[in-house]
């Protein structure tokens, strides 16, 4: 599935044994990308390597302490390129558009669940319903409403994915990296088709 393609992901590595998995499916489909920890650099570093997507990966932590850092690099690109994340990097870009987060919900770590969706973005192209590894202690509220955000996918009641209304910038709660999660290449695939 590999597919010739000028891709340039800057991906913000929080500590988390996901990223490498990232990184290789980003590659595996053809993408250039360029890891970094959020404390390795500044945004103006960040922005030297011209990237032409951005995606926040998963880590340990909360959104309004070890993802603040995250929130600043939302911040510098959100106008300008693509961006994504999963998790923790999901959680952090919804919060920058004003979503509430629920934090310390029942802990779900390396589960299979069902996944519906709208069919649109990210999740273009893919069955009605399709298998998603989940591991999460914190989710996107699903009321939405005074954020320039809408719900995209959900799993047994709970947020999945968001998309912005204007702006190619949608995350994901569920992994498409984890070997748990079907069309995981295909979701990443349709964000490198963002922008």
């Amino acid at each position: 599935m590999r597919l010739k393609q000028n891709k340039r992901v800057l991906l913000l590595d929080n500590y988390d044994a996901f990223t490498n998995n990232l990184a290789n499916q980003f590659q595996k489909l053809g993408a250039t990308v360029l890891t970094s920890k959020p404390n390795e650099f500044s945004v103006i570093r960040a922005k030297t390597l011209h990237p032409t997507h951005l995606f926040l990966t998963p880590g340990n932590g909360d959104y309004d302490k070890q993802g603040l850092r995250l929130q600043e690099f939302v911040h510098a690109f959100h106008k300008d390129i693509p961006i994504s994340g999963v998790c923790l990097g999901h959680q952090c870009i919804a919060a920058f558009f004003g979503a509430k987060i629920d934090m310390n919900i029942e802990s779900k770590r390396g589960i299979k669940t069902d996944c519906t969706h709208d069919g649109k973005g990210l999740f273009t192209g893919m069955p009605e319903t399709f298998k998603i590894g989940r591991y999460h202690n914190d989710v996107v509220n699903e009321d939405l409403e005074g954020t320039p955000l809408i719900a995209t996918a959900w799993s047994e009641g709970m947020v999945m994915a968001t998309r912005h209304k204007t702006l190619p910038i949608e995350s994901l709660q569920l992994h498409p990296e984890s070997l748990l999660t079907e069309q995981g290449d295909t979701i990443i695939q349709n964000f490198l088709k963002l922008g």
